[in-house]
């Protein structure tokens, strides 16, 4: 397992779902799901070479 620093701000989510119950990010959400998604696959592929 390795860490992957980038962060996903969450604080107060609750406010972005709706009466119909759908989630609706902010772009601060959406940028930080961007950088650790970016960082995951960097590792995925780094690490797939030594499975």
């Amino acid at each position: 397992m390795m860490p992957i620093p980038q962060t996903v701000p969450l604080a107060f989510y609750n406010k972005n779902i709706s009466d119909e119950q759908v989630f609706t990010a902010t772009e601060p959400m959406v940028e930080g799901l961007k950088g650790a998604l970016a960082e995951l696959e960097k590792w995925a592929k780094a690490l797939k070479t030594i499975r």
